[in-house]
């Protein structure tokens, strides 16, 4: 059945009609919230990676096609247009929900209310509606083949465009990143325990027990399990105990309880299952100021070497025996202070780690502090910001300028690295500084930076140190010790 042409006509007139009003209020509602709408296709997965130039190409290409469907002489042309423009759009949302853990929308106005669902139908009555007129557009009769054809080279090049634009962000974000974040999804706060001190630190965790440590009073010892109930204290007991301690440090694991004060050259140990009764496993020459216990017969630390710089070293508890690792810490100003950061253990891969907090790198290590690979953080900031000057008075030297802070602190559990970043990304609200700190997760072995999230402050305390025992975030703010149940989106991009 031949349709008439006044009919056509009006068919079509309908059609650009809503395409003008669509693509006008989509991009109206853009450019009036630009910042947020960059922001929010910054924190996607397919688009994050391209999120400036994007923010740009796409309300100008939705106002200038509505401009050529007023003009009759352009009017097929933009018909093409928008109908591979809505077919990328379609392809964005498919990927969303099929690909995606977590995508804020970021269309603006009321079409930011609707579900992902129906957002893809919305979509997809849209491209029906351009493939309609462009057909009814097309010769008479059934010699449809040239606009046929013409749906269907551009369906194939808006859903292959979208298609590389995913692939390619996908790997720049986890390669190539420039410092954009991806926010999947927020941990849920489930419980918390008031400590009624700010003093307390992290000391391990084992046997679904926490232990905390406490700066003020180093010889107690709380344990906690894992739903931070059932709180207790224990006192350490020290042979022999006349020792001139400065800050001993208390570890526990599940090869036992380890005491150490770098200032004294010696490290104790006991095992919690045995009484709280330390003795001296180990003393020698070397001054340190960080050791992880790896296993009962060795102990990681960094320590000062021969020109009084910082390296890692191994000592071996049976025999006293202390291996330097140097070259494992890269110097680059030095020595000391731009080599600064943490050192750490993640037990269940039997992995040391070494996290810099100058400078956006990361060292990886076997249980005897072999190196396995170096790793990089996803800001940009690969040479370490210090000033460094000698005071002749004091024989020593010291930092003449406040550093560039890259990273805080970090902690590794079963080979996913945490880290709390002292730097805003691209597209990110400074607001959101004020209210959170930011955790940044690796996979450490693959040097792939997978995700981020927040950690909102408590009662205006903010983080101060943490760690992470399987899909579970402990936290320390002021007083309080907070538990954080992890999304399974936060340790991938995909579903």
């Amino acid at each position: 059945m031949k349709i008439s042409s006044r009919v056509k006509g009006i068919a079509i007139e309908a059609v650009c009609g809503l395409f003008i009003l669509l693509f006008v209020y989509a991009a109206v509602s853009k450019l009036l919230d630009f910042e947020n709408f960059r922001i929010q296709i910054a924190q996607s997965p397919v688009t994050a990676a391209y999120a400036a130039p994007l923010s740009v190409i796409v309300p100008v290409a939705e106002l200038a096609i509505s401009v050529l469907l007023l003009f009759k002489k352009f009017r097929r042309a933009a018909l093409l247009a928008a109908y591979t423009l809505m077919l990328v759009f379609t392809g964005y949302i498919y990927i969303v929900l099929h690909y995606s853990s977590y995508i804020p929308c970021s269309c603006g106005g009321i079409l930011e209310e609707m579900g992902w669902t129906a957002h893809l139908y919305f979509n997809l009555a849209f491209v029906l509606l351009a493939a309609a007129a462009l057909l009814l557009s097309g010769p008479n009769g059934s010699r449809f083949t040239g606009p046929v054809m013409q749906l269907f080279v551009f369906g194939l090049l808006g859903l292959g465009m979208i298609g590389i634009l995913y692939k390619r962000s996908a790997t720049t974000m986890q390669e190539h990143n420039t410092f954009i974040r991806n926010f999947p999804h927020n941990p849920n706060k489930v419980r918390e325990a008031d400590l009624r001190y700010n003093s307390y630190y992290f000391a391990g965790t084992a046997d679904d027990t926490l232990y905390l440590g406490n700066t003020t009073a180093p010889l107690i010892v709380t344990r906690l399990d894992t739903l931070l109930s059932g709180l207790e204290q224990d006192t350490i007991r020290l042979l022999p105990d006349n020792l001139p301690f400065q800050s001993l440090q208390l570890e526990v694991g599940t090869s036992g309880f380890y005491l150490s004060d770098g200032t004294v050259p010696v490290i104790f140990r006991g095992h919690q299952r045995h009484g709280w009764k330390a003795r001296e496993a180990w003393r020698g020459s070397i001054y340190f100021s960080q050791a992880r216990a790896v296993d009962t017969s060795f102990i990681a630390v960094r320590c000062f070497d021969r020109d009084n710089t910082f390296t890692l070293a191994g000592i071996h508890l049976p025999n006293g025996k202390v291996s330097i690792k140097r070259g494992l810490l890269q110097r680059q100003v030095d020595g000391r202070f731009d080599v600064d950061g943490t050192l750490q253990f993640d037990a269940k891969q039997e992995k040391l780690m070494y996290q810099y907090y100058y400078r956006n790198q990361f060292l990886l290590a076997d249980n005897r502090l072999n190196l396995i690979s170096r790793g990089k953080t996803i800001d940009t900031i690969d040479k370490a910001q210090v000033q460094v000057a000698y005071v002749k008075s004091h024989r020593e030297y010291k930092l003449s300028a406040p550093p560039l802070t890259v990273n805080n602190n970090a902690c590794i559990d079963n080979g996913f690295l945490f880290v709390q970043s002292a730097l805003r990304g691209r597209f990110e609200k400074e607001d959101m500084w004020r209210e959170a700190s930011i955790i940044d997760v690796y996979d450490a072995a693959a040097n792939r930076y997978i995700s981020s999230f927040y950690v909102y402050h408590e009662r205006g305390e903010k983080l101060r140190s943490f760690m992470v025992n399987g899909n579970h975030f402990y936290g320390l703010l002021g007083r309080y010790l907070v538990d954080y149940q992890l999304h399974p989106a936060i340790f991938t991009t995909t579903k």
